[in-house]
C-alpha cells in the first residue's frame, strides 16, 4: 500500500505496481478529461481583457492555464506508466489472477 510521506500536505510514495494501478484510467475517465481539457481551452481562447481590471484577466488565465496542464498531465499519465513488470504487479496488487 502507498506509503504516507512526513510532509503538511496529503502525499504518498507509490511502488511501480500502485502507480501503474492508479493510473489506468477507463475510456469513460479519459474522455472526461479531455472534456474538461477542452472546456477550459475554449474559454481560455475566448478570454478578452477588460483595460480597467487586467488582474481579474491574469488571475482567470492563470487558473484556467492549471486546469488545463492539471487534465494534460492525467491524460499523459494513462500513456506514460507502461513497465511491463508494473503491469504484472498491479494484476497482483489489484487481486487479479495471473495467467
Amino acid at each position: 500500500m502507498a506509503v504516507p510521506r512526513p510532509t503538511k500536505f496529503s502525499s504518498y510514495d507509490f511502488s511501480n505496481a500502485e502507480l501503474y494501478a492508479a493510473t489506468r484510467f477507463d475510456t469513460l475517465q479519459l474522455m472526461l478529461f479531455q472534456t474538461l481539457f477542452a472546456e477550459a481551452a475554449e474559454e481560455r481562447l475566448a478570454l478578452t481583457i477588460d483595460t480597467s481590471k487586467p488582474d481579474e484577466f491574469i488571475q482567470r488565465e492563470a487558473c484556467l492555464r492549471g486546469t488545463m496542464e492539471a487534465f494534460d498531465r492525467l491524460i499523459s499519465l494513462a500513456s506514460e506508466i507502461t513497465a511491463p513488470e508494473a503491469k504484472d504487479a498491479a494484476k497482483h496488487v489489484a487481486g487479479i489472477p495471473g495467467n
